[in-house]
């Protein structure tokens, strides 16, 4: 009786089964036909002029590219990369302050770039604080020098640059430098002595400014010859060294005393940074070092 009564009813509206299955058809065909109308509106507000279009490939191959380099960072051997490179990623390793001395120094042994680090970190973590900021990183620049001949002699080399090229208004301070360089263990007795003896600096072609740079450090020069050819000969005491040069922890000076001077309240002062008995305490029988073979 329904299907009578429903085919009673289609008749009455004059459609049948065959008009319902093809106004299902037509939906669904108005529906892609909404959905593709809608695309084509969406692509008509992209700009598509070749300005346009350029700077969009530019941004691609922007992405690409750093993608390539973090692929480069994560999974190439760093050897592969030119030696500027690989500097340039040991800089902005660096350039960011969370990073501890110890991973600096790892960073720099992964790259194999210790040499030019040693350069960078000297201009960029010391720069015009060179005095002030010797003490805060001894740590990080002893982990370099550390039994490491070649390292000392770079350092020596990058405080040339420093007082010659990145801050020439440092040039007179040369001597405090080395003798902090000396007072905190970063560089050896003999290394210094090796360095300050030498015509010329494959650091410093100009051998005008290189024989200023061995004016600068004649002071600390100086009293490192004395203290070495006399710690065989005389004892020290403790606060006093065996030639008359008093130490002090709460002064910034050196004072000599002149022995055919003395009781006479006469005296020649050499202003620089405290210094320790060190050199009273080393030995003189190191073996000799040729800088040149650096």
């Amino acid at each position: 009786m329904k299907s009578v009564s429903n085919a009673a009813s289609a008749a009455a509206s004059g459609k049948t089964s065959d008009d319902d299955g093809l106004e299902g058809k037509k939906g669904k065909k108005d529906s892609k036909k909404k959905v593709v109308q809608e695309d084509d509106e969406d692509w008509g507000e992209v700009d598509v002029s070749e300005e346009a279009i350029k700077a969009r490939r530019l941004e691609m191959e922007k992405g690409f590219s750093k993608a390539v380099q973090d692929m480069i960072c994560s999974e190439v051997d760093y050897m592969e990369l030119p030696e500027s490179e690989r500097v340039d990623l040991f800089v902005k390793f660096i350039a960011d302050e969370s990073k501890s001395m110890r991973q600096i120094f790892d960073e720099a042994v992964r790259l194999d770039v210790c040499d030019t680090a040693v350069h960078k970190l000297v201009e960029l973590q010391w720069g015009a604080e060179v005095i002030k900021r010797i003490g805060p990183t001894e740590t990080l620049f002893r982990t370099f020098t550390h039994e490491n001949e070649d390292m000392m002699v770079h350092v020596l080399g990058s405080v040339e640059e420093l007082v010659t090229q990145q801050h020439p208004g440092l040039l007179p301070e040369t001597f405090k430098i080395v003798h902090l360089l000396y007072e905190h263990e970063i560089v050896e007795e003999k290394i210094i002595l090796a360095w300050a003896s030498q015509k010329s600096s494959k650091f410093t072609s100009n051998k005008l400014l290189w024989e200023k740079v061995k004016r600068a450090s004649s002071k600390f020069i100086e009293w490192l010859e004395n203290a070495e050819s006399e710690s065989d000969e005389e004892d020290a005491t403790a606060g006093e060294a065996a030639d008359g040069i008093a130490f002090s922890s709460n002064v910034d000076e050196i004072e000599t005393n002149d022995a055919n001077t003395q009781g006479r309240g006469t005296s020649s002062k050499y202003v620089i940074p405290t210094l320790s008995d060190k050199a009273q305490d080393e030995g003189s029988d190191e073996e000799d070092f040729d800088i040149a073979d650096i």
